[in-house]
């Protein structure tokens, strides 16, 4: 079963465990060379909480069958939503459960006009999203990094 918790909820060394697995990183060019600081991941839990405070849904941890599997959530985006999703490796066959549960909270929870994702170029295998009805629609840069949008438009009827 999957659920959904505060990042504030789990054990800061699960977290890093999670932010430090070199398998991870190779998709996040936004974590830097690093790990990250007991402080600085006490601040990025904030800044993600912050988001749920403010628009009332956020990044949020990810429990599969009760244990800490990963963080993502929807975030405001425009008129839409941003998607992430960081599992840990051992429940990547469960990405898609996890972006089903996500795509749920925006579209028919939430009723936004859309969703986006946004890769790394380093993510080549996108064939599972594309069957999903994403398409691609251009790139962002973040923080000087260069990511590939696909976007997800609600569903109609």
């Amino acid at each position: 079963m999957i659920t959904f918790a505060p990042l504030s909820s789990i054990d800061p060394d699960e977290l890093l465990t999670l932010l430090t697995d070199p398998r991870v990183l190779r998709h996040m060019p936004l974590s830097g060379p690093e790990p990250m600081r007991p402080d600085e991941l006490r601040d990025w839990v904030a800044r993600k909480e912050a988001i749920t405070q403010q628009h009332g849904f956020g990044p949020q941890a990810i429990l599969v069958d009760g244990e800490f599997a990963g963080w993502g959530g929807i975030e405001p985006d425009g008129d839409g939503a941003s998607v992430s999703l960081v599992l840990f490796p051992a429940v990547w066959g469960r990405g898609h459960q996890v972006l089903d549960l996500l795509l749920e909270q925006a579209f028919d929870q939430r009723g936004l006009p859309y969703v986006l994702v946004e890769f790394p170029p380093s993510r080549t295998r996108v064939s599972g999203l594309l069957h999903l009805g994403f398409r691609e629609v251009g790139e962002r840069m973040i923080e000087g990094e260069r990511f590939i949008v696909y976007r997800l438009d609600a569903p109609s009827g």
